[in-house]
C-alpha cells in the first residue's frame, strides 16, 4: 500500500517507522549496526514493512519483540534463511515464538517460494506444527568432545496459508463474538478511543444479530487458528425493486471484516469475501457491495471490487 508508513531519520543510523494513518498511530524503530540492522517491532501487518526496511538498509535484519520496555523475543533472516530465533526462558510458550516465525515468513514469501532453518532437536516440534519439515539431521562438534544435533528444516511458500485455518459459519451461538468483533471494527473505522461509549451500538448490534442469524438475513463466518479467534466477516441482504440490470432486486452488502493484526498478509480476508460471495450467489443476488475504509480498499481492488460513481447519499 502506498504512502503507508511515514520514515523519520533521525541520525544516520536510526530511523523511526510509522503508521499514522491507522487510528493506532504504531511506531517501530529501525537501528543499523555495522554488521546487521536491528528492527524493534514489526507493524500492524497492514502494509509491507520490510519493503520499507529495504530501502533504508542492506544488512541483515534482526526483529524484536518489546514488552514495557523490556526485549523479550528475536528474530532474523537473510534471505530465505530464519535464524537467531530467541524467546526469553519465562516468556515461552505465550506465543512470542509463533509471531516471530509467522512474521518472518510472510516478509520471505514475498521474494522466496521456500523458507529454511536450522532448528534444535526440542524446537523441531514447533516448528513442524507451523509447517516447516526437517529435511535432513545434521551435527557438529564443538567443546569437550561435545556433539551439537541439530535439524534442517524447510517450509513450502505460496500454499494458499488460509488454508492453514478454520473458517465457522457462524449460529446464534457465536453471537456474542460477532458484537465484540463488531465494536472492534466500528472502532478502528472510525479511529475511536476505548473510553468512548458504544453501549448503545452494541446493544442494537446483538439484537440486529439474534434477528438476521435466525432469519437468514445476515450471514457471518468465524475465523480460528487452533481454536484462537483471529478473523470474521459477514455479508447482509436485503432487496429493492427490480432494475434492468438486477431483475429480482436481491442486494446483499459486506460489512465486518476483521482480521487480528498478526495474522493479516496471510489471504484471511480473500478466503472469508470467497465463502460470503459464494453463499450471496447461492442465494441468488447479483449485486454485492460494500464499503472500504483507506486502508481496506486497495485489498479490495484486488479481489475484484470497483468503486461506484453513481450514488449518492443524504
Amino acid at each position: 500500500m502506498d504512502n503507508w508508513f511515514t520514515i523519520d531519520k533521525i541520525d544516520e543510523n536510526t530511523y523511526i517507522i510509522s503508521e499514522y494513518r491507522h487510528w493506532e498511530e504504531t511506531h517501530c524503530y529501525l537501528l543499523n549496526g555495522n554488521i546487521r540492522s536491528l528492527l524493534i517491532d514489526t507493524g500492524l501487518g497492514i502494509s509491507n514493512i520490510y519493503e520499507e526496511v529495504l530501502k533504508l538498509t542492506d544488512k541483515p535484519i534482526m526483529a524484536v519483540i518489546k514488552i514495557d520496555g523490556k526485549i523479550i523475543a528475536t528474530g532474523c533472516f537473510v534471505d530465505n534463511h530464519i535464524t537467531r530465533v530467541y524467546v526469553l526462558p519465562e516468556q515461552q510458550k505465550m506465543g512470542y515464538g509463533t509471531f516471530i516465525i509467522k512474521n518472518i515468513v510472510a516478509q520471505i514469501s514475498e521474494n522466496y517460494d521456500k523458507a529454511y532453518l536450522d532448528a534444535s532437536l526440542p524446537a523441531a516440534a514447533l516448528y513442524g506444527k507451523l509447517g516447516f519439515s526437517i529435511t535432513k539431521h545434521e551435527h557438529y562438534p564443538v567443546e569437550n568432545g561435545v556433539i551439537l544435533a541439530y535439524e534442517v528444516m524447510e517450509k513450502e511458500l505460496h500454499i494458499d496459508a488460509a488454508d492453514e485455518f478454520e473458517y465457522k459459519r457462524a449460529t446464534i451461538e457465536n453471537i456474542d463474538e460477532l458484537v465484540r468483533t463488531r465494536i472492534i471494527v466500528l472502532r478502528a473505522a472510525n479511529r475511536l478511543l476505548d473510553d468512548v461509549d458504544m453501549s448503545i451500538v452494541e446493544q442494537e448490534s446483538y439484537a440486529y444479530y439474534k434477528r438476521a442469524l435466525e432469519s437468514g438475513e445476515h450471514i457471518a463466518y468465524l475465523v480460528y487458528d487452533n481454536e484462537k479467534f483471529i478473523g470474521a466477516g459477514g455479508v447482509s441482504f436485503y432487496q429493492v425493486m427490480p432494475t434492468y440490470h438486477n431483475p429480482t432486486g436481491k442486494k446483499a452488502y459486506i460489512m465486518n471484516m476483521y482480521t487480528a493484526p498478526e495474522y493479516r498478509r496471510r489471504g484471511i480476508v480473500f478466503r472469508t469475501l470467497d465463502l460470503l460471495i459464494k453463499d450471496a450467489k447461492e442465494l441468488g443476488v447479483l449485486q454485492i457491495a460494500l464499503e472500504a475504509t483507506d486502508m481496506g480498499r486497495p485489498l479490495y481492488e484486488k479481489y475484484g471490487f470497483v468503486k461506484m460513481e453513481d450514488e449518492m447519499e443524504l
